[in-house]
């Protein structure tokens, strides 16, 4: 009876060996440059930006609120956007994602952000309704400019979340550009080209950050490497609970294994994923076990890691809609009738019709009635589902080609 217990006490006291995670983990950075602009004027930008009212019908509404109301919430915020095109003219070096200065300040979890995305949708409103086009799809892109710098800052999970949503606003509000434009072939060819496409959301860019991700978790257990700076105590939960049943060393080789894994899936189709992340997570935890506070909070953080297949993906997905929206409307533009399909756009208009990241097939068109779309995160085709806000249903996105295409196709 001694030794059983004895054997037992063992097996709840022991941890495993520190896993090997040399894949994971990259080479020491060393800082070249102390002073680096970009994390103090992005931190300009979310100070200026915290003082804007979100309650204001300005910023809810700029494309129906009073042109002038809309234009003098612009001249009362002017910081805030003059940051912005500050942050964007950066130098490369500036935005070194390594660079210890991201690690000390997590400007990710401002909530400022929101703001800050809703006074350039005001901008693009503003401009469109006032007759520059030109400037107000640039305005869009630099939402996408921004999303793709910060989408390469890993040293807070939190980037890769604003990533997504500077993301999803700008290819929302070019949608709605695309669907009203009078803009010709040749413009419209240069902002698709120049403008828009060379700031995709990539797999590379997220299998990257899962490396930063890891070492980020890791962090939260073991504590900062070398230099790096001290993690807020609000961000270390991760030994709360009995000692006894959370072991370190073997809660990090889950995360090891889970973070391979998505690293691994990342570039697959939806339908095609074979993680079985998530019926790990299910299964872990329901019996005890000696690891399991470990085993509970992992599985309380490598959630939202494993969602980003999913919105990384409808992200793709944003984009490959805009594109596909700016093919039909140079098409329409120059042919003066709509295409029969996207086939129709190959290779003058566009090099190839963009897939859906959902069902790996080719985005759907419907000529009739308007309308380019995906199946979206549940990968079921309802036929393409108009939303005020463009492309805001996840599991339909869809944009509309618009009034004055469909009268022109006519």
């Amino acid at each position: 009876m001694v030794v059983a217990v004895f054997i037992i006490t063992l097996a709840y006291l022991r941890d495993e060996e520190v896993p090997w995670d040399g894949d994971l983990r990259r080479p020491i950075f060393l800082q070249q440059q102390q002073d680096v602009s970009a994390p103090s004027r992005m931190k300009a930008m979310l100070t200026a930006a915290a003082k804007v009212s979100t309650s204001d019908p300005a910023v809810i509404s700029p494309w129906t609120e009073d042109i002038a109301k809309v234009g003098a919430l612009l001249d009362r915020h002017g910081p805030v956007l003059d940051n912005l095109r500050d942050l964007l003219e950066e130098k490369k070096e500036e935005w070194e994602p390594r660079s210890l200065l991201w690690k000390i300040d997590n400007f990710a979890a401002d909530p400022a952000w929101s703001a800050v995305m809703s006074l350039k949708d005001a901008e693009c409103a503003y401009l469109s309704r006032s007759g520059h086009e030109e400037p107000a799809f640039l305005s869009a892109c630099d939402l996408l400019v921004l999303a793709n710098l910060i989408e390469q800052i890993d040293a807070w999970p939190n980037f890769m979340d604003r990533a997504l949503e500077l993301q999803e606003h700008g290819t929302q509000s070019l949608a709605r550009l695309l669907s009203l434009t009078q803009l010709d072939d040749e413009k419209l060819r240069h902002l698709q080209e120049d403008e828009f496409k060379p700031w995709a959301p990539t797999v590379e860019h997220l299998v990257a950050a899962m490396d930063g991700f890891y070492v980020f978790e890791r962090k939260l257990l073991f504590g900062p490497d070398g230099d790096d700076p001290p993690i807020p105590l609000w961000y270390l939960p991760a030994r709360s609970g009995s000692r006894i049943f959370f072991k370190p060393n073997t809660t990090l080789r889950l995360f090891a294994g889970s973070f391979r894994e998505l690293k691994n899936e990342a570039g697959r189709t939806a339908f095609s994923r074979a993680s079985q992340i998530e019926s790990r997570l299910l299964s872990r935890g329901l019996e005890g076990g000696a690891n399991r506070s470990g085993e509970d909070y992992f599985v309380a953080r490598i959630r939202a890691y494993a969602s980003l297949l999913d919105r990384s993906a409808l992200a793709r997905t944003r984009h490959g809609l805009v594109i596909a929206l700016f093919g039909v409307r140079r098409y329409v533009q120059r042919e003066r009738h709509l295409p029969a399909t996207l086939d129709d756009l190959v290779p003058r208009y566009l090099p190839v019709v963009p897939l859906d990241s959902f069902s790996g097939e080719a985005l759907r068109y419907d000529a009739k009635r308007g309308l380019i779309w995906s199946v979206g995160m549940n990968f079921k085709d309802d036929g393409g589902r108009v939303t005020e806000i463009p492309m805001s249903d996840s599991d339909e996105p869809t944009v509309e080609i618009g009034i004055a295409t469909a009268k022109a196709g006519k």
